[in-house]
């Protein structure tokens, strides 16, 4: 049986929780088009899932990790992309995925702390910023 202090404490502790969630906004639009934008770092970086095999140092700075790339399905004359992305790679040769290499968001952000380094900056530039992690 749940006595009356435990129900105000949860149902306390719910509100609050509820009070600092981050808020989830959906958007509504006519079309079945989507855009959607990837910023990729850490092991699954840039150049470990688009890598540069047209560039002559691509192999030997990178070693091992760019005979996998060889393999993958060649984007143009200088970039390709990894094999285990064979469902994105099909995609790009309908139009429908484009990749992009060498970009990032506008607020440098670091490994650690990426969250907390990212609302602070956005605090203070007066802008949302949203992490994956």
């Amino acid at each position: 049986m749940l006595d009356r202090r435990s129900f105000l404490s949860t149902g306390t502790l719910g509100v609050l929780g509820a009070a600092f969630a981050p808020r989830i906004a959906f958007a509504r639009a006519a079309t079945n088009k989507r855009f959607v934008f990837v910023i990729q770092r850490g092991a699954a970086d840039g150049l470990g899932m688009i890598g540069a095999v047209g560039d002559p140092a691509f192999a030997g700075v990178r070693g091992d990790l760019a005979a996998d790339l060889a393999a993958g399905t060649k984007l143009d004359g200088l970039f390709a992309l990894h094999p285990a992305m064979a469902a994105s790679a099909g995609l790009y040769a309908q139009g429908q995925a484009l990749f992009a290499h060498a970009i990032a968001s506008p607020i440098a952000i670091g490994r650690i702390s990426t969250g907390r380094t990212c609302s602070r900056r956005a605090a203070r530039a007066r802008i949302r910023c949203a992490t994956g992690g």
